[in-house]
C-alpha cells in the first residue's frame, strides 16, 4: 500500500507496533523459561502482562483509523528475535546467558521506545490528542522495562557477566535516574 498521508503513515505505525508487540509474546515465554536469575524470569512476566496490554491499547487506536491498515510482520522485530535466539542457541554459562538475554531484551526496547516515540509524534502532528495517553503508558512501560532489565544486569551475580553487554547498551548510570519504576514484585526465595 502506497502512503500518501501522515494518517496513513500513523495507520502504519500502530500496525508494525501491534505485530512487533504479538511477536514478542511468544519471544517474552521463552526468555522466562530460560533465564536463571528469578528476577529476571520475573520482569520478563512481568513484560509479558505489559505487552499484552499494549496490544489491546494498540488495536483500540487502529480500530479508530479511518480505513483498515493490511497487517504485517514487523520486520525489525522479527530481526530481533532472530538475534535473541541466536544467544539461546549458542549456550554456555547460566549468568552469560542471562547477560545475553537481558542485551537481547535491551534492543527489543529500545525499538519500542523509538517506535512509540514516533508514533506520539505522528499523533500530534496529527492532533489525534485523545490518542495520546495511550501511547505514552506504553511508551513509560518500555522504559521502565529498560531499566529494571539494566538494574538486574547491574546487581548482584549478573553484574559482571553483564558488565560488556551493558555498557554497549547504556550511556552510563545517570541514563538510568529517570523515570521511576512501578514496585517489582518480590522474587520468590
Amino acid at each position: 500500500m502506497k502512503i500518501d498521508t501522515i494518517e496513513q503513515s500513523y495507520a502504519k505505525q500502530l500496525a508494525d507496533l501491534i505485530s512487533a508487540e504479538s511477536q514478542l509474546g511468544a519471544t517474552l515465554i521463552k526468555f522466562a523459561g530460560i533465564a536463571t536469575d528469578e528476577r529476571l524470569k520475573l520482569a520478563f512476566e512481568d513484560q509479558l502482562e505489559q505487552t499484552i496490554g499494549q496490544r489491546e491499547r494498540l488495536g483500540k487506536l487502529l480500530a479508530k483509523m479511518n480505513g483498515a491498515f493490511q497487517q504485517q510482520t514487523c520486520a525489525v522485530m522479527h530481526s530481533l528475535i532472530e538475534e535473541g535466539d541466536a544467544i539461546i542457541s549458542d549456550g554456555g554459562d547460566a549468568q552469560v546467558v542471562d547477560a545475553g538475554l537481558i542485551a537481547a531484551m535491551q534492543r527489543v526496547k529500545h525499538y519500542e521506545i523509538a517506535a512509540y516515540g514516533l508514533a506520539i509524534e505522528s499523533a500530534r502532528m496529527l492532533g489525534r490528542e485523545d490518542d495520546l495517553p495511550l501511547l505514552e503508558q506504553s511508551l513509560g512501560e518500555e522504559k521502565g522495562a529498560s531499566i529494571l532489565l539494566t538494574r538486574i544486569a547491574n546487581d548482584g551475580n549478573l553484574a559482571s557477566a553483564a558488565e560488556p553487554v551493558v555498557a554497549t547498551l547504556t550511556m552510563g548510570r545517570s541514563a538510568l535516574a529517570t523515570p521511576p519504576l512501578p514496585a517489582p514484585r518480590s522474587a520468590p526465595r
